[in-house]
């Protein structure tokens, strides 16, 4: 059989190339792929709510994803979130820190005596460094021997108090202080008054309270316009006289009517015991033949409040 030589051509050509195919392709190896770097680094975390101190160190590997190469070590080797510093006290924030603290210790003194809430009677007093009285004398009296008297050892039963704070400035601090029934106020003098004195007074001893643990004693209240506010704060002021063991807060609210007596009385809220609730609601009932602006006011509101100083 005879072969065409055009066809053992094409056959040869069809060969060769097919051979260069085979060596070319052949002469290619497979080329892994790359591993994924291993990475490790040292974070520093502060996970909240627990206790670890520096040198108790705990290393966890923390995989990203399945397989993979990248570990990850976590070490717990800082101090956790602690509490913030407290800031200094300015010298004027320091005073008003303190004479809160004289305030309230006397109020608890005042509230215990059995009193005639209709007198009002005006003393004054020189502190020392050390919070002891060092002076102390009448401005004005209410005309009543029993409650001056009363007023007076008040305070005097409340010394001696906690010593200045460091960053007060004053070796002496002159304060007045106001008793209105149940009710006492407290300012201070830029410079103290001379007054005679203390001689003769034994104590009763240690004060108990602390500064830190002075209470704000306090009312807020909401009233229409031309209303006679401030005899209505001088009444209710007159005749609260809740418990300062506690915290408490009361929100009443009540009416009056033409001849501004208080008719009703509602409490919306509280969160203190019953008798501070009966004490707010007494001080509401106080309310009697203040100056309304109509025949009917409804909706006014009274808010109590005995709950820790926000300095």
């Amino acid at each position: 059989m005879k072969i065409n030589k055009l066809n053992i051509i094409s056959i040869v050509s069809l060969l060769i190339a097919f051979g260069i195919l085979i060596v070319h392709y052949g002469s290619k190896k497979t080329i892994p792929s790359k591993p994924t770097p291993r990475i490790e680094q040292n974070i520093l975390v502060k996970p909240q709510n627990l206790s670890v101190k520096p040198e108790d160190t705990q290393n966890f590997r923390v995989d990203t994803a399945k397989n993979s190469a990248i570990q990850i070590t976590v070490k717990m080797n800082t101090p956790l979130h602690a509490a913030p510093k407290p800031q200094p006290l300015t010298p004027s924030r320091a005073f008003s820190k303190y004479t809160n603290y004289i305030e309230y210790c006397v109020r608890r003194n005042w509230r215990k005596v059995e009193k005639d809430v209709n007198n009002d009677f005006i003393m004054n007093f020189n502190l020392g460094k050390d919070g002891k009285i060092i002076s102390y004398g009448v401005l004005r009296s209410s005309g009543n021997l029993d409650f001056d008297n009363k007023a007076i050892k008040a305070v005097l039963d409340s010394v001696p108090f906690e010593p200045f704070l460091p960053n007060m400035e004053k070796d002496i601090i002159g304060y007045q202080i106001h008793f209105r029934g149940n009710d006492m106020n407290l300012a201070s003098y830029a410079t103290p008054p001379q007054l005679p004195n203390l001689v003769n007074y034994k104590f009763i001893g240690k004060n108990p309270i602390k500064i830190e643990d002075a209470k704000d004693v306090r009312t807020m209240s909401s009233f229409p316009a031309n209303f006679s506010r401030i005899n209505v704060a001088l009444l209710v002021q007159r005749n609260w006289n809740p418990p300062l063991k506690e915290d408490s807060s009361v929100h009443i609210r009540y009416e009056l009517n033409e001849k501004g007596n208080v008719i009703n009385a509602q409490v919306v809220s509280s969160n203190g015991s019953k008798e501070a609730v009966e004490a707010a609601l007494n001080a509401i009932w106080s309310i009697k033949g203040v100056k309304v602006p109509v025949r009917h006011v409804t909706g006014l509101n009274y808010w109590f409040y005995v709950e820790p100083y926000r300095w």
